[in-house]
């Protein structure tokens, strides 16, 4: 409810403290806990992001009576960002190879079902999280550069809904594994492969798309004069990592770790340096946008 209208600002509060007071007063009646329903409000609160910034937008559209410089708003937005970066790069594979899959796919199966529901949870909300970021891009900077923005927001949000599929997908690969560990059934191996090799490819696309979105939120910072001309070179040289990868993987199957661990740093570093640049300082140093 930032920058609305303090009338505005009041109603919509009150209309999130009544669906609470009643959402909480039903389970109460229903004899479930106050820790289980808070837990449950807080699935709501993340579920709810989506629908929470298509509100705004049909509410007010993308204008934001703040007073806060605009480099302060992309200094948060780029520190926001590294949260679902680092988690989406973080998640670990599988050895899909036939020979040792049976193996994998049997530790995998002897995990806590707590365990791979937390992972899948994981999954779905980096992709809130980096959809939510692909619309603040959209309405704090779109304005300012529309081209480079709105490519960046796209991939952003491409990026997003994927790892939402890649949620439902590694969900459906833990069901898979309660089976197997049930049963013992062979049959269900081959399908658990293609799932996790899915999970993998999904995974290693979302990386792609992310990376790629910030190289070209980087660019638009340039061209805006918002940051120093040399950051652009952080994310321009993580976005070749995935292109050597898919180049050398062939020869050299071992490749993908480090340049997955390049592109890592690499735009991490350009999150950091970049984010703390704007939030303290940036439009002090440069030639302000306002």
């Amino acid at each position: 409810c930032i920058g609305m209208t303090s009338e505005a600002r009041a109603i919509r509060r009150l209309e999130i403290e009544s669906d609470l007071w009643e959402h909480f007063a039903d389970r109460a009646a229903e004899g479930v806990s106050s820790a289980l329903t808070s837990v449950e409000t807080f699935s709501r609160l993340l579920r709810g992001v989506p629908s929470d910034i298509a509100w705004r937008v049909q509410a007010e559209g993308f204008h934001m009576n703040i007073n806060i410089p605009i480099e302060r708003l992309a200094g948060v937005l780029l520190l926001f960002l590294i949260i679902p970066f680092v988690a989406g790069t973080a998640i670990s594979g599988y050895d899909t190879g036939r020979s040792g899959w049976p193996d994998e796919f049997q530790r995998f199966a002897e995990m806590s079902s707590s365990g791979r529901a937390a992972t899948a949870g994981l999954h779905a909300l980096i992709g809130v999280l980096t959809i939510a970021a692909s619309a603040i891009l959209l309405t704090s900077l779109g304005e300012r550069s529309r081209r480079l923005v709105a490519l960046a927001s796209s991939l952003l949000l491409v990026a997003g809904v994927i790892m939402l599929i890649n949620a439902t997908v590694y969900r459906s690969m833990s069901h898979l594994a309660d089976e197997y560990l049930a049963t013992g059934n062979a049959s269900l191996l081959p399908t658990a492969r293609s799932l996790a090799l899915t999970v993998e490819g999904l995974s290693m696309v979302n990386g792609t798309l992310t990376t790629s979105g910030l190289l070209a939120l980087g660019i638009a910072l340039v061209r805006l004069g918002m940051v120093p001309k040399w950051t652009v070179v952080l994310p321009a040289l993580g976005a070749i990592g995935p292109l050597l990868w898919v180049g050398l993987g062939s020869a050299f199957p071992d490749s993908a770790w480090w340049t997955i661990a390049v592109t890592f740093t690499l735009v991490a570093l350009w999150l950091l340096i970049c984010g703390f640049w704007l939030l303290f300082g940036g439009s002090n140093r440069l030639p302000s946008m306002k």
